[in-house]
């Protein structure tokens, strides 16, 4: 089995460009350099819950994106990916109540030392989201259904890495799903990880 998967990592701190903006044309870029086309034959449609896709290629993508980070990983097959910086959330305690299955809600509050318990809220919250962005459902998936607990739920395979940088004041946990089994070892990171520190 040949895995065939790309992370491309952009920090658009100090550019003069919104998110937004940044994500809709350099996503085009990658797109039409990966598939060797020019910009105007990428055709991005979108799921019925508003997924996007290639109508006119095999290549699946995702993008996410936290703080001044952007990331978008390729792949032969469906895939879903969600990074988060480690902030302080005001409303931790309302996704726990909402979208965490009992036995994590259980899991985290066994938990004593509040930097276990943020690095489980956001282990297990990328995985949600990588999950539900893989299979197409996005919000409309049921977060509380599953737990995400384990690399593996349903037909998926999901993998999580916290990367630390010395010049930002949080930690990253990213998260990763797809179809087939993988490692991070597998996916050929474009850019400068080193905007992500050191795993």
């Amino acid at each position: 089995m040949t895995l065939m998967m790309k992370l491309f990592v952009d920090d658009i701190s100090g550019l003069d460009i919104d998110m937004r903006s940044f994500s809709a044309s350099r996503k085009i870029e990658i797109l039409a350099k990966d598939l060797g086309c020019s910009y105007d034959e990428i055709a991005i449609e979108k799921g019925s819950h508003g997924k996007p896709y290639l109508s006119d290629y095999p290549m699946h993508f995702n993008i996410t994106h936290t703080g001044s980070l952007w990331l978008m990983i390729t792949s032969d097959m469906p895939v879903g990916i969600d990074a988060e910086y480690h902030k302080p959330r005001k409303t931790m305690g309302d996704i726990l109540k909402t979208y965490f299955h009992d036995d994590e809600y259980r899991a985290y509050n066994g938990l004593v030392a509040d930097q276990e318990k943020t690095c489980f809220f956001y282990d297990i919250w990328t995985k949600k989201e990588a999950y539900a962005k893989y299979t197409g459902l996005g919000m409309a998936y049921d977060f509380a259904q599953d737990s995400f607990e384990s690399t593996k739920l349903n037909d998926a395979y999901i993998y999580t890495k916290q990367y630390y940088a010395t010049d930002r004041e949080y930690p990253v946990t990213l998260s990763i799903c797809r179809g087939e089994n993988f490692s991070f070892e597998d996916i050929i990171f474009c850019g400068d990880i080193g905007n992500l520190g050191v795993p």
